[in-house]
């Protein structure tokens, strides 16, 4: 259950912020019209189905963001549970309570010390890099079709190595549906996003932090701020190696044998503030890796050990068009294109 929270939480920060960077694309057509929408809209909702081959069940989530920024996120347990998972984000998009329905039991999460004026300079200097990067038009019209009883047109676009095809509605104008597949957890999960509802009067009582009555109290160590990028694959790596004898990871991306790894030895569910650290780190790496096409980086790290501290785990491009590596000693240095392993 600590793995699907902890999952949910990162596919609706990556779904949001990557919806928001694809608003800058605004031709004057229906995508950019409905995007639009997305931009400006003071508070939001919609479902989202998420898909991973080999899974029995899809998982089921509403989503609802207020004018602030807060998010609620009320994930349908699967065939034969009852209830739902509910995540409370505050308004810098860190988890403050997790209610799970079923078991009664609320994860809490202590306030962040840090100021959010701080936490958002950090975003908005991310989002401005990233702009740069953006055209002004989708990438492909796919023409008109009928669905769910709505005639709506089809766009692709693409922003790192997530390609979204978006549905619009073309007698209101508004997105219908928005899908693309996530490279969380290895599988490629299909996400697909709907009945998306702007400017609702959302109640109040949505985004409160207070524990429901009823509900046996867990307290969780607050995440902490991360920088995200080079330096939190360094840390993840370090945290993960330290845990696994010097073994690197399998993946970046397939959270199975993390999750596994760092689960070792919690008490009742409650993770330590160090394994709190390392996975905080984990899902910084996300956002970073789908900022950049996938032929901009690899990670070469399955079966190496901290002992090759001369062999390439991880490289990317940067922005500038040189390159970076992290080596088995966590070392990281520019590196030469031509001096690059193949992936």
């Amino acid at each position: 259950m600590k793995l699907i929270t902890t999952a949910a939480g990162l596919l609706l920060t990556v779904s949001m912020a990557t919806l928001l960077v694809l608003t800058i694309k605004s031709p004057s057509s229906a995508f950019g019209q409905a995007l639009k929408q997305v931009r400006e809209a003071r508070s939001m909702s919609y479902a989202e189905l998420i898909t991973v081959k080999g899974q029995p069940q899809p998982v089921r989530t509403r989503v609802f963001i207020a004018e602030d920024g807060r998010k609620r996120s009320e994930m349908l347990l699967g065939a034969g549970k009852s209830g739902k998972v509910t995540t409370i984000f505050d308004a810098a998009g860190k988890i403050r309570v997790t209610l799970m329905e079923d078991s009664k039991l609320a994860l809490v999460h202590d306030q962040a010390k840090e100021k959010r004026g701080e936490a958002a300079g950090v975003d908005f200097v991310a989002w401005l890099e990233a702009l740069k990067k953006l055209g002004d038009k989708p990438d492909k019209e796919l023409g008109e079709k009928e669905l769910e009883g709505k005639r709506v047109t089809g766009f692709v676009a693409t922003q790192g190595n997530l390609t979204f095809t978006m549905w619009v509605d073309n007698a209101m104008g508004n997105p219908a549906r928005i899908e693309y597949d996530s490279p969380v957890n290895g599988a490629a999960p299909h996400v697909v996003m709907s009945d998306f509802r702007f400017d609702e009067e959302l109640d109040e009582s949505l985004f409160s932090f207070a524990v429901p009555e009823g509900y046996q109290v867990r307290r969780q160590p607050t995440v902490p701020s991360v920088p995200g990028g080079e330096a939190s694959v360094v840390e993840a790596l370090r945290g993960y190696t330290k845990r696994d004898g010097g073994k690197f990871p399998p993946s970046l991306t397939d959270w199975g044998p993390w999750a596994v790894l760092f689960s070792q030895g919690s008490r009742d569910g409650t993770l330590d503030p160090e394994v709190t650290r390392v996975m905080a780190h984990l899902g910084a790496i996300l956002p970073f890796l789908v900022s950049m096409p996938k032929d901009d980086y690899a990670y070469l790290g399955e079966g190496k050990t901290i002992d090759q501290k001369d062999s390439i785990v991880f490289w990317y491009k940067r922005p500038d068009g040189t390159y970076r590596a992290i080596y088995g000693d966590l070392s990281v240095k520019d590196v030469k294109a031509e001096d690059l392993p193949q992936k």
